[in-house]
C-alpha cells in the first residue's frame, strides 16, 4: 500500500472508522442485478433509484480522473431503543444524522492529507451519490453481504453506516474479498415481520417496514390494513437476529451521540403534538426525514393495532 492510502487508513483508524480501499471498475454484475431488482418494482415508490444509471455502472465517471476509492464504516450500535415499549424505533434513528457526522469526519481527514498531497482530487459520498456502497465495500474486502442485504464486517457485525471517498490516484493492490459466512442460516429471512426478504440477498421495499414507515408516501394503514407491529420508524429485526450481531456491543461513534434522542421514550414522543414542537426537538435528526405528519400517522396506526 502506497504512502497515501496508508496515511488515510491511519487517520480513519484514529478517527474511529474502519476503512478499506479498491480500484474503481465497471460494476457489470452489480449493475445487472440492480436493473433486475428495479425491473421487478422492488424499489417501490423510490423512483429516484431509476436515475443516473450510467454513473451506477461506471463510478469512475463521477469526475475526470477518478480511479480509486476508500470505503469507510462508522459504528452505530446502541441500546436507546430500549427506552420504548409502545413504539419501536430503529437504533440508527436515535443518534445524530450519520450523513452529516460521517461527511464531517471525512472532511477533517482529507484536510489533514491535503497538506501532504496538495494535487489530490477527491469526492465524498455518504448516501448522496448513485454508488453501490455495499458492493464497493465487498470488493475492497471490508466485509461480506448478508442475506438481509446488509454489509457484515467479520467479527464485528452489521451495525455500521457506510460512506467513502473517490480519488484520482491509482490503488494497485488486489483487494482480498471477505468470505461469505451466512452459510445455510436464514434467521433474518424467517424473522422479517413482513416477509420483505423475498430471496437471499433480495429485499422487496414494498413489504419492508423500514421503507413503509419512512419513505412510503401515504398512510401506512393503506398498505398494512391488518397485522400487529410496533414499528414507527424503521425496523431492525433482520439485523437483531443475525448471529453475527449477537455478541455485538454498544460501540456507537461518540460523534453520533445526541442527548435529546437518547432520552426519547413513549411519553416524550406522544408529547410532540405539533409541528413546532417537532421542529424544536427533532430538527437536524433522522426524525426530520420522517416528518411530523408521518410520525403521527405511524403512531396512530400502532395504537389502533395494539
Amino acid at each position: 500500500m502506497n504512502n497515501f492510502f496508508q496515511d488515510f487508513e491511519n487517520l480513519c483508524s484514529n478517527s474511529g472508522l474502519y476503512c478499506a480501499f479498491g480500484s474503481l471498475k465497471t460494476m457489470t454484475e452489480d449493475f445487472s442485478n440492480y436493473q433486475e431488482w428495479i425491473k421487478k418494482g422492488f424499489h417501490a415508490q423510490m423512483q429516484w433509484m431509476e436515475k443516473n444509471q450510467n454513473l451506477r455502472q461506471n463510478p469512475n465517471q463521477f469526475f475526470e480522473g477518478a480511479r480509486s476509492y476508500a470505503i469507510v464504516a462508522i459504528p452505530y450500535n446502541n441500546d436507546f431503543y430500549k427506552n420504548f415499549s409502545a413504539y419501536k424505533v430503529s437504533r440508527y434513528a436515535l443518534l445524530n444524522d450519520y450523513h452529516l457526522v460521517l461527511k464531517s469526519i471525512l472532511r477533517e481527514i482529507l484536510a489533514k492529507t491535503i497538506s501532504q498531497y496538495p494535487t489530490l482530487k477527491w469526492d465524498i459520498f455518504v448516501d448522496t451519490k448513485p454508488i453501490f456502497e455495499r458492493s464497493l465495500a465487498l470488493k475492497a474486502g471490508l466485509g461480506f453481504i448478508g442475506k438481509n442485504s446488509c454489509l457484515i464486517i467479520p467479527q464485528k457485525g452489521s451495525w455500521y453506516f457506510l460512506g467513502g471517498v473517490l480519488f484520482d490516484i491509482e490503488f494497485s493492490e488486489e483487494s482480498q474479498v471477505a468470505k461469505n459466512e451466512c452459510g445455510t442460516c436464514t434467521k433474518c429471512m424467517d424473522a422479517c415481520p413482513a416477509g420483505a426478504i423475498v430471496a437471499p440477498y433480495v429485499i422487496d421495499a414494498n413489504k419492508c417496514l423500514s421503507y413503509l414507515t419512512i419513505e412510503h408516501k401515504g398512510n401506512i394503514k393503506d398498505i398494512l390494513p391488518s397485522g400487529k407491529h410496533k414499528k414507527i420508524m424503521g425496523c431492525d429485526v433482520c439485523q437483531a437476529v443475525c448471529p453475527h450481531n449477537v455478541t455485538s456491543k454498544n460501540n456507537f461513534h461518540p460523534a453520533l451521540f445526541n442527548e435529546t434522542l437518547a432520552q426519547l421514550n413513549d411519553s416524550a414522543l406522544e408529547a410532540i403534538d405539533s409541528p413546532s414542537i417537532f421542529k424544536k426537538l427533532l430538527k437536524g435528526t433522522p426524525f426530520e426525514r420522517l416528518g411530523f405528519g408521518k410520525l403521527q400517522e405511524n403512531m396512530e396506526y400502532v395504537k389502533n393495532k395494539s
